[in-house]
């Protein structure tokens, strides 16, 4: 076999990347970072947006870099991002506004409001999706609500990577993993839930047709290869355009027993099965039934991540610029286990001061309040630990049975001290790598989608002959079990 290039967009919470990956003539992937860009939001008065314009304008430059280190074209072009946000296009397919970003506050309250028309237990049952209040539904009903002016004028709507897939080709399509990220569609009919668009006051004729990850979505548009150098008619393949999708695609499990962590901004823990569970055990748990690839559900559990970690760097600017690396090695020096929180509480998704918020959190659950960088740091990451252990429980007890080992996969992978208190939290062996698992599953993806590799099995086969997962055994539990027993008795 030949070596075939392809060229991945990941775009995470704060940066974006341009990575191309080389499969080699044994199909073995090697990845190589071709651009980085910042990607952040933007208040406006009042709103949080994400800086739409300057995301295609990013995919356009990381066009002309390729075209100038490369004489010849990708095989193909796919895009990931994070779920639940979205377009607004007007009826002659111009955005009408930049993306509002799901940590805005037009949410506030709106999953109550939403319960007096539709139960939450009925909105579960008809998704099987965790409630959370970022969701596309509850975005998508605050606007209804308040009779936002760009819902009115809205003829389709276009989830972030459709949009971005949109601007390149012209086509407008909802990719499967992406589109059940929204907890509007229902995994039971294969459909957008006319029973909740039609609650919640939008036309169902806003929504796209849908398309499988590995499908071709069209070509980039001649207007974009004259501009940026690249060559014309590049195929833009739809991958697992959610990002954890593609992430979890590319695990290089050696067995089927295996539990998930996707760590990054987010921590989403799960296993793969190939129908929806949607049960009372699952609602009880507030779990969690998104797409994958080959007609996979990735069924899972979303926790609030090294976000927290991110806010408190940001917060410690004002004193000194920490790199995450030194703030996790502060970390390590600091006394074990002096403090719990809940990261899933709401005081944590989109506090103004993270630092203050966490110390105010302890204060009021009667612990001991973190001073200084190392303390504030460690405590965020044996909570996440303890918090996996939660999830892991609640989904052995789906599962019925107990997992052989946790892969952790994306950037969190890189934190091995995280991975070390994982591994003694849980008890259970932790595999950590690839920390690139997104953009690996993007380009596989599209390899299949090109035809060099033809299921989910040859892209894990294609992963396992490329990264070698870094191994923290649970040598002991350093404390873990009576903090658990603290962390239970705060939730």
């Amino acid at each position: 076999m030949t070596v075939e290039r392809y060229l991945a967009f990941d775009f995470g919470a704060g940066s974006g990347r341009a990575v191309v990956g080389e499969i080699s003539g044994k199909n073995e992937l090697k990845l190589s970072e071709l651009h980085r860009f910042p990607n952040q939001t933007v208040k406006l008065k009042d709103t949080l947006y994400w800086n739409t314009l300057s995301q295609y304008t990013e995919i356009k430059n990381g066009f002309r870099i390729f075209a100038a280190k490369y004489s010849k074209a990708p095989r193909g072009v796919g895009i990931d991002t994070w779920g639940v946000d979205f377009g607004l296009l007007d009826g002659k397919g111009r955005l009408i506004e930049n993306s509002v970003a799901y940590r805005d506050k037009r949410t506030d309250h709106i999953p109550e409001k939403l319960f007096k028309l539709l139960s939450r237990r009925e909105l579960y049952r008809l998704t099987g999706i965790q409630i959370m209040q970022i969701n596309t539904v509850f975005q998508l009903y605050s606007l209804s609500l308040s009779k936002d002016r760009t819902l009115k004028a809205a003829k389709s709507l276009l989830f972030t990577p459709d949009l971005l897939n949109y601007f390149l080709t012209g086509e407008k399509a909802s990719e499967f993993t992406i589109s059940t990220t929204s907890q509007l569609y229902n995994p039971e009919s294969g459909r957008f839930e006319k029973k909740i668009l039609d609650n919640i006051g939008v036309d169902p004729k806003l929504m796209q047709k849908f398309i499988l990850p590995g499908e071709k979505l069209g070509k980039i548009i001649p207007e974009i290869s004259s501009e940026t150098g690249l060559s014309s008619g590049v195929p833009v393949i739809a991958v697992a355009s959610h990002d954890t999708a593609s992430a979890i695609a590319a695990i290089p499990a050696e067995t089927d027993n295996f539990i998930y962590i996707s760590s990054g901004s987010w921590s989403l823990i799960g296993f793969e099965t190939e129908k929806p569970c949607i049960n009372e055990n699952s609602a009880k748990f507030n779990i969690t039934n998104e797409g994958g690839v080959g007609g996979t559900f990735r069924v899972l559990k979303n926790i609030n991540g090294l976000w927290l970690v991110q806010e408190v760097k940001r917060m410690l600017l004002r004193k000194k610029e920490y790199s995450f690396p030194e703030l996790t090695k502060l970390a390590e020096k600091a006394k074990p286990l002096t403090a719990v929180i809940d990261p899933n509480d709401p005081c944590f998704l989109a506090p103004k001061d993270m630092i203050k918020e966490i110390q105010n959190y302890c204060r009021k659950t009667g612990q001991s309040v973190p001073q200084d960088e190392g303390s504030i740091v460690r405590t965020v990451l044996e909570s996440l630990a303890l918090s996996y252990r939660q999830a892991i429980e609640q989904i052995t007890v789906l599962r019925g049975k107990k997992p052989e080992c946790i892969h952790i996969i994306g950037g969190g992978s890189n934190n091995r001290l995280l991975n070390r208190f994982t591994a003694e939290a849980a008890g259970v062996p932790v595999f950590a790598g690839p920390s690139e698992a997104t953009s690996a599953g993007n380009i596989l993806v599209q390899a299949m989608g090109m035809g060099r590799l033809s299921s989910l099995k040859d892209i894990r086969e294609v992963s396992k002959k490329s990264f070698r997962p870094e191994v923290y055994m649970p040598k002991s539990n350093g404390g873990f079990e009576k903090a658990y027993e603290k962390y239970l008795k705060l939730k």
